[in-house]
Order: C-alpha cells, then sequence, then structure tokens
C-alpha cells in the first residue's frame, strides 16, 4: 500500500476520525494522535472540509497514501477560521513529533 509507514499531518478544521475511509484492511484506525489548536473541537455535522483534504491525501478509496497514518491538527474553526496563535499551536506539534 502506498504511504505505509508514513505520517500525513492534516493541517485544517479536524477530520471525522470513525469514517471508514481511516480504517485499514485489519480494521485497524489508521487515525493518530492530533491536537485541537483552536479551543474547542470542531463540530463534524456543520463542516467537513478537514475530512475531505485527509481522504485526497490518505483516504482509502482515493487516497494518494492510502496506508499512511493520519494526524488530524486542528488550526480552523467550523468557519474556516484560524489564527497565527493555532498554526504554531500545530507546528508545535509536528517539532514535539520530531517530524519538522
Amino acid at each position: 500500500h502506498e504511504g505505509m509507514n508514513t505520517h500525513m499531518y492534516i493541517f485544517d478544521t479536524g477530520i471525522y476520525p470513525d469514517h471508514s475511509d481511516w480504517i485499514r484492511h485489519d480494521l485497524e484506525s489508521r487515525i493518530g494522535e492530533g491536537i485541537i489548536c483552536t479551543g474547542t473541537a470542531t463540530d463534524y455535522t456543520t463542516t467537513d472540509h478537514g475530512s475531505h483534504v485527509a481522504s485526497i491525501a490518505a483516504g482509502k478509496a482515493f487516497g494518494i497514501a492510502k496506508g499512511a497514518t493520519i494526524h488530524p491538527i486542528q488550526v480552523l474553526d467550523a468557519n474556516g477560521e484560524g489564527s497565527t496563535a493555532s498554526l504554531l499551536c500545530g507546528m508545535e506539534k509536528l517539532l514535539a513529533d520530531g517530524i519538522a
């Protein structure tokens, strides 16, 4: 599978964690540890932009890296708005994970 043993950090509105696109063939989730940098979690019923982006990047059906672990980094709220502070929070997560 493309993207096995890789990690994708999706900076967006967060993702719907229970979507079938994130389930591996062994029925384990491909969602890794993420972080909410906006103060409150997005209501996934009002926005699905982050899930859409994650599906393009790593979705099981049509994603580029179908086997990658997905780390949701919520830096935008349900209105798609964020701040410099929320982006820095996300970058700190990358640094903490030893990625950047």
